[in-house]
């Protein structure tokens, strides 16, 4: 007697060797749902995925997303709910309906690092591309994980994450080179260190153990990403000059003015939210 669970209680999971596929996990087995992945990327795997389950989570670099979507099309129904993972993005979605002409589709992004120990208070943004009962599914299902979740679309997506992911990379890819860079030896920058340095480089560490095509799709793909970093850099160079003229001191204090003023909006905006950046 076939003991199998039926389809609608299996979560499929295609790619995604990843941190986000194990949110996907963490979040749907308090659900009672059960999983079956692909092994590897062959059309094997992936239609034996498409006859176990009518959900289907996929994972994939946006250099692969198009060859793994034309394999995958094949053993797609009508029925299927496609959910790409951190793919929100404005170039995905003309990639998605191109190439995946059966079932709905919705696109998500679990706004958290990789190397972040934990999914607590994660938001996962999403919008839908193709069909509306994936969209109530997939929406229902996160708020009854005590999930919040967040339509965002495409384009409004892009934008914030450049500041929110695209600059953090940069921000830490530049720190470990300067620090090699600087002729200092390590293990006195690391016992000569403040607590607020210590859990950066903490954060350094973290963020290296990672497989770097984590990072380069947001750093290579997100179309916002080049002018960010250019003001990120252009900044960088008019405080610089700033800082080296004879009324140094007031001009500190004006940059600093507008920290002070943006510090008191962040503040205002963790109080309405109840967002506590330092909880575990």
């Amino acid at each position: 007697m076939d003991k199998s669970p039926p389809k609608d209680k299996v979560i499929g999971i295609i790619g995604g060797r990843c941190a986000m596929a194990r949110f996907i996990r963490s979040l749907f087995k308090e659900q009672g749902y059960e999983f079956v992945r692909a092994e590897n990327d062959s059309e094997e795997e992936f239609k034996k995925v498409c006859e176990s389950s009518k959900r289907i989570f996929m994972c994939f670099p946006l250099n692969q997303l198009e060859e793994q979507l034309k394999k995958l099309n094949k053993y797609l129904t009508d029925s299927h709910f496609v959910v790409d993972i951190c793919a929100l993005e404005s170039n995905t979605v003309k990639i998605l309906k191109k190439f995946l002409d059966k079932g709905e589709i919705l696109i998500i992004h679990p706004i958290f690092e990789p190397f972040e120990e934990g999914f607590r208070n994660v938001t996962v943004a999403y919008w839908p591309v193709r069909g509306k009962r994936v969209e109530k599914w997939f929406v229902e299902s996160l708020e009854a994980g005590s999930v919040r979740v967040l339509p965002v679309s495409p384009k409004k997506h892009d934008r914030i994450m450049g500041i929110v992911q695209v600059i953090p990379q940069f921000w830490l890819l530049l720190l470990g080179n300067v620090i090699k860079n600087s002729g200092l030896n390590l293990e006195d920058i690391v016992l000569l260190s403040t607590p607020s340095f210590l859990f950066q480089l903490r954060t350094l560490v973290s963020f290296a153990k990672e497989h770097s095509q984590f990072y380069e799709r947001t750093q290579m793909f997100n179309p916002w990403a080049p002018f960010l970093r250019k003001t990120f850099c252009e900044n960088c160079k008019r405080i610089i000059k700033d800082l080296e003229k004879h009324d140094a001191s007031s001009l500190f204090e004006k940059y600093f003015e507008v920290v002070r003023e943006l510090a008191v909006e962040v503040e205002e905006i963790f109080s309405k939210y109840g967002i506590n950046p330092l909880e575990e």
